[in-house]
């Protein structure tokens, strides 16, 4: 039986890094390198058994390709014990998804069941319903109340006092660039933006330092005294409507192409490939969502974002987590969020990582906490991209280098690694923080001369943006009179 037929892959050239490692659910350990692509290609490679454990990963998680491909598998025997009970449970499920293939592959098989052969396969499939899943794993689009409280840490309804926006990038606005930017940064109670975390950039390397200059100068509401700092997630988006008859739709059109896409991006996400759901989803849930082009229905992005989740796209599933955690576009459920955000984060996909770092880190963090959020920064910093050259992820470095320059555990400090770390960070020179890490580490290392003189540059950039200036002068007092400082630069 020829599995797959018909289906189509394609990779953009902004995910053509994106690595796929481990996955670990609840119920059972998935393998490495589990989303859809990859699965087929170990089948045409004639590594059965892999193929069949990466399928049955994504089966479970219910997407019906591979619910059609495991049930496949077991009525041939590759990779599997043949099976015509197993073969049919999969098969059936993946008809109730809609995948015309399996009810094909069911309605061949049923007749050679025995009695009772069927109370038997839906028992095989019933933890992977489209129902079970809605209640364990997938979003909840409903206007219902959140199933998980509200967060006041993540209560981000401030008015803008002073929110600036740099202008459009010459060298992008001349080659016709476009893009958007997904940006999440800590609001101090003060109403200051602090540590701009990039979520997501498309395309990658154009927009980054204009958003984290635009954040870092902005101004937002004061928070009652005594409140706590909150995390907010904004969109940037970059879009040169008006330049060609049609507007946006033309944009829309212009993407694509930028994307290295020929043919309609919809058209490509109908026919399974992940990818171009994973974009489809992202543009119709960031720039385009409310431009009037193309799927405009209700949760139209989210919904693709799930379909690339279940198909095994890492970026996807953080994307999912992320909503989920937020409760935008679905009802608020930390519980699912978190299976999620674990899955994408095992795969190293690294805004997880960080994600899970940052929510370790908030308040105040025990040293366990901090342990394992050093843990969750090491692994992206410790990626490499194809080429060798280490990966890009500003933000890991520069929160991983605050924890080695000025943790109070003592164990965990190596402040000449902090040093390097950020000789690595870029396109932040408007940021205090940098400079209050570079101060910190080398007090840390006794160089309380130049700790001196980089906290002095932190405060002139810091009385810039309007920050509170009281705790950096009193480390500047010590650095002054030859004492380090331990404690924590991050407040989340």
């Amino acid at each position: 039986m020829m599995l797959l037929r018909g289906r189509r892959s394609t990779r953009s050239r902004w995910f053509a890094g994106m690595l796929l490692v481990l996955v670990t659910m609840p119920w059972g350990s998935l393998p490495a390198h589990a989303d859809i692509i990859s699965a087929f290609n170990d089948f045409k490679k004639g590594d059965y058994p892999h193929a069949f454990q990466e399928f049955l990963a994504l089966a479970k998680l219910g997407d019906p390709l591979a619910q059609f491909d495991v049930a496949a598998m077991y009525q041939d025997g590759h990779g599997a014990p043949q099976s015509d009970i197993n073969a049919y449970a999969w098969a059936a499920l993946a008809a109730e998804n809609g995948n015309a293939r399996g009810k094909e592959l069911a309605d061949e098989i049923r007749p050679k069941l025995a009695p009772g052969d069927e109370q038997a396969a839906a028992a095989v499939t019933a933890a992977y319903t489209d129902a079970v899943l809605q209640q364990t794993l997938l979003p909840d689009l409903s206007q219902g109340p959140p199933v998980t409280p509200p967060d006041p840490t993540l209560d981000c309804n401030r008015s803008g006092v002073k929110m600036y926006r740099g202008p459009y990038p010459v060298a992008a606005r001349m080659a016709r660039l476009q893009g958007a930017i997904f940006v999440e940064f800590t609001v101090m109670p003060d109403g200051t933006p602090r540590f701009p975390r990039i979520i997501e950039a498309v395309p990658a390397g154009i927009f980054e330092g204009m958003v984290r200059d635009s954040l870092l100068r902005s101004r937002l509401s004061p928070a009652p005294a005594g409140s706590a700092p909150v995390q907010c997630t904004v969109p940037y988006n970059f879009l040169l409507t008006g330049h060609r008859v049609g507007g946006a739709r033309d944009s829309m059109d212009d993407f694509e192409t930028q994307l290295g896409y020929r043919s309609n991006l919809e058209n490509l996400a109908q026919d399974g490939a992940p990818e171009a759901q994973l974009v489809y989803g992202l543009l119709l849930d960031g720039p385009f969502k409310e431009a009037g082009v193309a799927d405009d229905s209700e949760h139209a992005g989210l919904r693709w974002l799930i379909k690339a989740a279940q198909a095994g796209a890492p970026v996807a599933q953080f994307e999912v987590a992320h909503d989920l955690l937020l409760g935008r576009g679905c009802r608020r459920d930390e519980r699912k969020g978190l299976k999620w955000l674990q899955m994408a984060a095992e795969q190293d996909e690294p805004d997880a990582d960080i994600t899970l770092a940052t929510r370790l880190l908030r308040g105040t963090p025990s040293a366990g906490d901090v342990t394992q959020a050093k843990g969750w920064l090491e692994r992206v910093v410790g990626q490499r991209e194809d080429d060798g050259i280490p990966n890009s992820s500003q933000d890991a470095r520069l929160l991983l280098a605050a924890i080695l320059a000025a943790t109070p555990q003592a164990s965990l400090r190596d402040p000449a690694r902090a040093l390097d770390l950020l000789k690595e960070v870029h396109d932040v020179d408007v940021d205090p923080t940098p400079f209050e890490v570079a101060a910190a580490a080398q007090a840390a290392e006794a160089n309380f001369s130049d700790a001196a003189r980089s906290e002095q540059a932190a405060i002139s950039r810091a009385g810039q943006l309007g920050w509170d200036l009281a705790p950096l002068q009193q480390r500047l007092s010590l650095y002054q009179s030859g004492k380090p400082w331990y404690g924590s630069l991050l407040q989340f």
